[in-house]
């Protein structure tokens, strides 16, 4: 009996539905962890997306990867395949409001545990805040780190993103650290020898004492007010002393 061919081989594995002449071809052999289909070729393991789009439509182009416009990873026709740029994979995957083109660019596809959206680029996995800064501003300069101006996980619009030191980017938190369960005040405990509110800022690896309070609304006021003396990217502290001036 002789030898099959790749190409036989590649079909034994698709499943055709002959009622539906523009539907997907369904692999039905073995996939990755992802669910996209394997096949051995030449002693090597291969996509076998990758396998058909070639086999119809030649290489993939350079710094392109292909994307399924069915949206089903099973899927191997290759008209149902696109080959995309990383900056097309990026950007179709980014949610912009047009009544509001200066609001918040939400990311609609997968996050990382910490609610950041992340993306693959060059078979690693990257934040997508990132990716946008970068395609619009340049590399992050070597000992920075992005700071939300926003405050929203989901936002990749560069223009809500900026270079800051790590200190600068706890400076412009919201809320307290997690372990302050007796307020939920930043910079406000409860002092439990003096059974008052005790305000107490950390700064530059040092804490700095703000006083005692009988009123929680006056003890959180002073750490405000400490706060503004101290940091300088404190953004909600800063907007709403402007507010209160206003």
């Amino acid at each position: 009996m002789p030898r099959m061919t790749f190409k036989q081989r590649l079909f034994a594995k698709i499943k055709i539905d002959p009622a539906d002449p523009d539907g997907c071809w369904l692999w039905t052999a073995a996939t990755d962890r992802y669910g996209y289909g394997m096949i051995g070729r030449d002693g090597r393991t291969t996509l076998a997306y990758h396998a058909t789009y070639e086999l119809y439509h030649g290489p993939i182009p350079p710094g392109a990867r292909l994307t399924h416009v069915c949206r089903t990873r099973g899927c191997v026709r290759p008209d149902h395949l696109e080959p995309q740029t990383f900056e097309q994979r990026l950007l179709s995957k980014i949610s912009v409001d047009p009544a509001d083109p200066e609001g918040c660019w939400l990311w609609v596809a997968g996050t990382d545990k910490d609610g950041y959206g992340t993306i693959s680029r060059d078979g690693r996995t990257t934040r997508a805040y990132h990716a946008t800064f970068e395609l619009y501003h340049g590399p992050v300069p070597a000992g920075k780190i992005l700071d939300h101006v926003c405050r929203v996980k989901s936002c990749v619009n560069p223009d809500h993103l900026r270079v800051s030191t790590n200190k600068e980017n706890m400076e412009n938190r919201s809320g307290a650290q997690r372990n302050n369960r007796s307020s939920g005040v930043r910079g406000v405990t409860w002092h439990k020898r003096d059974g008052r509110w005790q305000v107490q800022v950390q700064h530059n690896g040092r804490y700095h004492f703000g006083g005692l309070f009988d009123s929680l609304d006056a003890a959180a006021e002073a750490a405000r007010a400490l706060r503004l003396k101290l940091f300088t990217h404190n953004d909600l502290d800063r907007r709403a002393e402007g507010e209160a001036a206003a």
